[in-house]
């Protein structure tokens, strides 16, 4: 039987060893750091940091967009969205923090409930008042 040199089995024997492309580089040394902590963090914390992260940036581009949008046309109920915008960016950031790092504060217990209020809050201000 002919084997390719690959050492696998092929059925008709017309299969060919393919050079890659495309390599990554990656050294040992950033293996020795970056393989651990993969093979540590199980699939769902992972999506859920990834999840944090990609909220805390369309958060800043969001208060971004807003203090752009209120410097342009002046209307002062921008500012309720800003302050709610900013807050739920410091909100997601400080979630992915204790999620990380495992935090065992008190304040947490009021800390997280108070800031969605805040962002409810500035959001209602936000669509109700009046300029």
């Amino acid at each position: 039987m002919n084997l390719p040199p690959g050492g696998g089995s092929d059925l008709d024997g017309s299969t060919r060893n393919l050079k890659p492309v495309f390599t990554f580089n990656i050294s040992t040394r950033q293996m020795f750091i970056i393989g651990p902590l993969i093979h540590q963090i199980p699939i769902s914390d992972l999506i859920e940091i990834l999840l944090y992260v990609l909220g805390s940036v369309l958060s800043v581009v969001l208060v971004a967009l807003s203090i752009s949008a209120y410097l342009k046309s002046g209307l002062k109920r921008l500012r309720y969205a800003i302050l709610a915008f900013s807050l739920f960016c410091g909100f997601l950031i400080y979630e992915n923090l204790e999620h990380l790092f495992s935090f065992d504060n008190p304040f947490t217990d009021i800390i997280i409930p108070s800031t969605g209020l805040a962002i409810l809050v500035f959001f209602f201000l936000a669509v109700v008042k009046g300029d």
